[in-house]
This record gives C-alpha cells, structure tokens and sequence, in this order.
C-alpha cells in the first residue's frame, strides 16, 4: 500500500483505507504539555519522512496556506524509523495514526491530535495489468483490502482521539 499516486497505463490501482495523522513526541518532551499547541509544533524540529515522488507534504501545504512552516531536523526514508528516532530524541514527527497504534504501545512515545486541520491520506494498492487476472494476485488483493477495513475500524487513535 502507498498513498495516491497517477497510475501509468498498464497499472491499476485500488483504495485501501484513509489514514489520519498524528504528532508523536517523546515521553516527558520538555516543550510539550497535555495538548500539543501549533507554537509547540512550530518551534520544535521535525523529523520528516521523504517519500519519493513527492517535493511537499500535506502538512506543508497545509502550513504555507496559513504564511508558517515548521523546521525539519532530520530527513529519512521510512516512516518505520521515525518513532524510535523519536523515542531517543526532543523532535517531532507527523506520522499515520495507524503506525501510531501500533508502535505507541512498545516506545516511550506520546502521541497528540493535530494542532491543525491535517490533510487526510488515502492509501492505495498498485499491481500491473499482467496479475489483475491472476487468481493468487486476486486472492491477495482481496486478503489486503479485507485487512485494510479490519485496520480502519479497530484503530485505537481514532476511537479515544
């Protein structure tokens, strides 16, 4: 799964789930209280996921709408990094809340709403035209979207949040 991206001819592609995203700090940051506050998330570095094919996130986007812009620290290629990179560190991140639900448990790691409305992400499935016919593609896709609804509906983040 990957978010959305154009789909050359040969290639299909199929929604999998909506994905939120969330703040994750270490536990007891120093500049953090109970509710993260936007001067928080501005003032604090980020640790920010490069992911290819992209030049700005949504939530720079969403930031240079409203004339700020936050300050990356750090740059890596895997949103899997990102919450060990946190748990050692007084950065910030923006991650999925469904990697959040999952990795939050494990790491002394808090994680906080959005201190602005955040893009929401749709993440899709790809596979060339060659194994749309193929029935053990099929079945995977099929064991990947069934797992994707179950995700969506069991999400910790979102049911407290």
């Amino acid at each position: 799964m990957a978010p959305e991206q154009d789909v050359p001819g040969g290639f299909y592609k199929q929604k999998g789930l909506d994905v939120f995203q969330v703040c994750i700090v270490r536990q007891g940051h120093p500049e953090v209280g109970k509710r993260l506050t936007i001067k928080e998330f501005l003032s604090i570095p980020h640790v920010m996921v490069n992911i290819p094919g992209t030049d700005v996130s949504g939530i720079d986007q969403a930031l240079a709408a409203k004339g700020l812009s936050r300050r990356i620290a750090v740059r890596v290629p895997s949103f899997l990094a990102v919450p060990w990179i946190i748990a050692k560190s007084d950065l910030i991140a923006v991650l999925p809340d469904m990697l959040v639900d999952q990795v939050g448990p494990l790491l002394p790691v808090d994680a906080h709403p959005m201190p602005l409305p955040a893009p929401q992400l749709a993440v899709f499935m790809y596979w060339h035209e060659r194994t749309n016919n193929s029935p053990a593609h099929q079945w995977m896709r099929s064991q990947i979207s069934e797992l994707a609804a179950e995700m969506e509906h069991s999400l910790t983040f979102r049911k407290a949040g």
